[in-house]
C-alpha cells in the first residue's frame, strides 16, 4: 500500500460537468468542482460564501405575471433601478433601495417581460415589437420622472405592395432593440423588415431624414443567404449586430456615414431573443440561439475580425436558457467580475467570475427561496432581485456582508428582544443572527418576533445551503489514474480565511480560537461574535476504502457563518 498526496489550491474552473469526473488528464479537473452552490469563487483562487439578501419592498401583484429590472444612471453617484411591470413602473435609490417615484407606460405583462432598453444622458428609451419606442427621463431630481412616447420624426417609407408608407407604424409594427452609437440613435430588428436598420441624424436622435450628407439618417439592411432578425445592438468597437443566426459588425473608420456604412457578417452562432447582451473586460457576453451555452464576442487582432468564442465548455449544465446576461463589475481587487445569469424557470442562476487575463472562467449556481423573476446589476455594483414568494413578488438587494435570504437588519442603542418589520416573513420559520452569531430560528406572527435573548444587532432571515464538493480525488500517481482501484482517505487538511463553523464529511469543524478572554457572566449580552479564524485545520484517522472519493463542505441552512475556503489537501493511501 502506497500513500499519496494531492492539494487543491484554486477552484477558478468553477463547478464541471458531471462528464468531466474521469478527465483526469485535463489540467482545469484539478481547479475545478463536482458542486459549487451558493458560493463564488475569487480571482485569487479561493471560494467563499456568497451575500445574502436585504428585502425592500413587495411589488405589485401584477409583476408576478412580468417584470423587467431596469439600470440607470444618471451619473456615478446618482444610479437608480426601475423596475417595470405591466402598465406600471417603480423608481428606486441604487443605493440603498429606496423607493422613490410611481409611474405608468403602455407595456402589458408581455412586453414588461421582454422590453429592451437603451440609456443616454437623462433618458431611457425601451423597446418591443407592439408598442412605440418610449422614453423614461428624469426630470431633474430624485423623485421627478416621465413617461411618454418618444416622438419620432421622418420614418423611412418602404413599398409592401400597396405604395410606400412607414417601416414602423402601430400597423407594421415596432423596433425591437436599439442603442446609442457614434451620436445616433439606431433602431433594429422591425417587425415588418427584421434585417433593417434605421440611424438618426448626427446629434438629433429622434429624427431619421435620409440624405446624402454625412450627418443624414439611415435605412440598412444585413445583405446575407439568412433571414435572420435582429435581436441586439450593442455599442462597442463598431456597432454590433446580433441576429437570430449570425453575428455581425459595423467597423468602418468613424464616423459612421450613408456613403462609408458597411455591414460584415462576423460569425455564425444566434443569440437568443430577449436576452440583453453584457460587456466583461472587453469582451460582449451573449447567450447562444437555444439557450445551452454563453459565448464571448472577442476582436482577435490577427484576423482583424470578431469570434465567438465557447465561454460554457466546461460547465453546459448550468446554463439553462438565461432570462439575461449581467455583468457585475468588480469594486474590489478581490471581487472580481461577475456574470449572473437567471434562468428564464426562475429556478435560480448560474453566476460566472471571470477574469479573462488570468484565465479565470468559473461557474457556480445561487438558489433563492422562491421563483426567480428577474435580476440587474447597477453601476455602482448593487445587484437587484424579484422573487415570487408566498403568493407575492419581494424586490431584494444583494447585501454583501449579510448571511440570509430576505433578510431585515437591526441596530439599537440599547439592549432589544422583540423586533418589528417582518410582516413579509410571517409564517415562516426564520434563522436568527443576533450580535453577530445564530441564535437558532423561530416563527413570524404577525410580523413580530421575539428573541431568545436581546441584542443590539440582529440579522432576521431565511437560511439558505452552502456546498462545495469537489471532483473524484485524483492524485497524480505516475503508475495511472485510481479509476478502478479502491483508496482511502488518510489525511484532510483545510485551509480557511476568516471563516465560520463549517460542516466537513458531516460533522461540523468548529472554528474556534481556545485562551479567549473568560466569558462574560450568564446575565450579561454575550460580546460581537469574535472575528473568523483564519490557518489549517486537519483531520486524521479517516476510514473506509472506496472506488471514488469525494470532499463535501457544507454550511446548513439554519447555522449560516463567512466561508472562505483558500485550499484542500488530502493524503490518500492507494490499494492496488
Amino acid at each position: 500500500m502506497r500513500t499519496l498526496r494531492t492539494v487543491q489550491t484554486s477552484f477558478t474552473a468553477g463547478e464541471l460537468d458531471p462528464r468531466l469526473d474521469a478527465r483526469v488528464e485535463v489540467t482545469r479537473y484539478y481547479s475545478g468542482a463536482a458542486a459549487l452552490r451558493n458560493v463564488a469563487v475569487l480571482p485569487q483562487g479561493g471560494v467563499r460564501r456568497r451575500p445574502g439578501t436585504r428585502h425592500l419592498a413587495d411589488l405589485p401583484a401584477a409583476a408576478a405575471n412580468g417584470l423587467r429590472l431596469v439600470p440607470f444612471a444618471f451619473s456615478a453617484s446618482q444610479v437608480y433601478l426601475l423596475a417595470f411591470w405591466a402598465f406600471g413602473f417603480h423608481v428606486y435609490r441604487g443605493s440603498d433601495g429606496a423607493f422613490l417615484f410611481s409611474g405608468s407606460w403602455p407595456g402589458d405583462a408581455a412586453a414588461a417581460n421582454t422590453i429592451n432598453f437603451a440609456q443616454s444622458a437623462d433618458t431611457l428609451l425601451l423597446f418591443h415589437h407592439n408598442i412605440p419606442p418610449h422614453a423614461i427621463r428624469r426630470a431633474g431630481s430624485d423623485t421627478s420622472w416621465t413617461s411618454a412616447s418618444a416622438s419620432l420624426a421622418n420614418i423611412p417609407n418602404f413599398d409592401f405592395g400597396a405604395g410606400p408608407e412607414p417601416v414602423i407604424s402601430a400597423s407594421r409594427g415596432w423596433p425591437e432593440c436599439g442603442t446609442f452609437h457614434q451620436g445616433r440613435l439606431w433602431l433594429a430588428g422591425l417587425a415588418s423588415r427584421p434585417t433593417t436598420l434605421l440611424a438618426s441624424r448626427a446629434g438629433q436622435f429622434f429624427d431619421f431624414q435620409q440624405g446624402a450628407a454625412d450627418d443624414e439618417g439611415m435605412m440598412l439592411s444585413i445583405d446575407s443567404d439568412q433571414l435572420n432578425q435582429i435581436h441586439q445592438l450593442m455599442s462597442h468597437r463598431g456597432l454590433l449586430i446580433f441576429t437570430s443566426g449570425a453575428e455581425h459588425a459595423i467597423t468602418v473608420a468613424p464616423p459612421i456615414t450613408p456613403t462609408n456604412v458597411a455591414i460584415e457578417e462576423q460569425s455564425r452562432r444566434g443569440v437568443r431573443r430577449f436576452c440583453r447582451v453584457a460587456e466583461v473586460d472587453g469582451a460582449l457576453l451573449f447567450a447562444q440561439r437555444g439557450g445551452a451555452a454563453l459565448r464571448q464576442f472577442v476582436y482577435a487582432e490577427i484576423e482583424q475580425a470578431w469570434q465567438a468564442e465557447l465561454l460554457s465548455l466546461l460547465s453546459p449544465h448550468l446554463i439553462d436558457n438565461p432570462r439575461d446576461v449581467i455583468a457585475v463589475k468588480g469594486r474590489a481587487q478581490d471581487d472580481g467580475d461577475l456574470v449572473l445569469l437567471p434562468e428564464l424557470s426562475g429556478a435560480g442562476m448560474a453566476v460566472l467570475s471571470l477574469l479573462r487575463a488570468q484565465e479565470v472562467v468559473a461557474f457556480t449556481r445561487w438558489n433563492f427561496d422562491g421563483v426567480l423573476l428577474g435580476a440587474t446589476a447597477l453601476a455602482n455594483g448593487a445587484i437587484f432581485l424579484a422573487v415570487a414568494r408566498d403568493e407575492a413578488v419581494r424586490l431584494l438587494m444583494v447585501e454583501p456582508e449579510g448571511l440570509l435570504d430576505h433578510a431585515r437588519h437591526y441596530a439599537f442603542a440599547s439592549p432589544t428582544s422583540t423586533l418589528t418589520g417582518l410582516s413579509h416573513l410571517n409564517g415562516r420559520e426564520v434563522v436568527m443572527v443576533l450580535d453577530g452569531r445564530p441564535e437558532g430560528t423561530a416563527v413570524v406572527s404577525g410580523g413580530t418576533l421575539s428573541l431568545p435573548r436581546p441584542c443590539v444587532t440582529a440579522e432576521i432571515g431565511l437560511g439558505f445551503e452552502v456546498l462545495i464538493r469537489t471532483m473524484p480525488v485524483e492524485p497524480r500517481d505516475p503508475t495511472g489514474a485510481l479509476i478502478g482501484r479502491k483508496s482511502r482517505l488518510v489525511r484532510m487538511a483545510l485551509r480557511l480565511h476568516r471563516s465560520g463553523p463549517v460542516e466537513l464529511r458531516g460533522a461540523t469543524l468548529a472554528t474556534r480560537v481556545i485562551g479567549d478572554d473568560p466569558a462574560p457572566p450568564l446575565d450579561a449580552i454575550p460580546p460581537p461574535a469574535p472575528q473568523r479564524l483564519t490557518g489549517e485545520f486537519i483531520l486524521d484517522g479517516l476510514l473506509g476504502w472506496r472506488r471514488v472519493h469525494q470532499v463535501e463542505l457544507r454550511q446548513p441552512p439554519h447555522r449560516p457563518a463567512p466561508l472562505t475556503v483558500q485550499a484542500l489537501a488530502m493524503t490518500v493511501a492507494v490499494g492496488e
